[in-house]
């Protein structure tokens, strides 16, 4: 099977919206598929989130405002991003999506509809990387700069995991949770 390429280039780095490889992304470190036709995808060094029309190839905004770093809740460019990482459904709320938010140590929700986003986690102790449900939904597992942590969806409590080494990885098509050994 060969691999090809819908969005932007191999070769250049950058921000500009268009289609297939006219569009630019810097650094994209989370995607998420929406349904079957739209990807939405993490522009960490652009700070914002994209959508990608797999149809058309077409790019566009969907969050933040792409190359203005900032933290603010609010609706589409209204919104602000630093370093945006993961995403990932929000069990609990299937019309949002969340966002590992890195160099804002937060964790975002941002409406797949309206493109409200807000905050749902803040001053986390680290920056979020990467993002897990536990089987049951109830736990978001977060592999952070300096470990992972789980937090309990409810009351929305963050433990540390011990050892405090231990990292949430991906390998593949599989996501693992770690305990290092020095």
């Amino acid at each position: 099977m060969a691999a090809s390429v819908i969005a932007g280039s191999l070769d250049l780095a950058g921000y500009q919206e268009g289609v297939g490889s006219n569009t630019r992304f810097n650094q994209i470190y989370g995607m998420y598929q929406l349904n079957r036709t739209f990807l939405l995808v993490s522009g960490t060094g652009n700070h914002c989130i994209r959508y990608i029309d797999r149809v058309t190839q077409r790019s566009g905004l969907f969050a933040g405002q792409c190359t203005a770093s900032g933290f603010s809740d609010g609706i589409g460019s209204n919104a602000r991003l630093n370093n945006p990482h993961d995403i990932t459904l929000d069990k609990t709320n299937p019309s949002s999506e969340l966002i590992a938010d890195h160099d804002n140590n937060a964790i975002r929700s941002a409406d797949v509809n309206s493109r409200s986003m807000v905050t749902v986690l803040s001053n986390l102790a680290s920056a979020p990387r990467r993002m897990a449900w536990s089987e049951e939904n109830s736990t978001l597992y977060l592999g952070m700069d300096s470990g992972t942590v789980s937090v309990n969806w409810t009351t929305k409590a963050v433990v540390q995991l011990k050892p405090s080494n231990a990292n949430l990885n991906y390998r593949g098509n599989s996501l693992f949770y770690s305990a290092l050994t020095s």
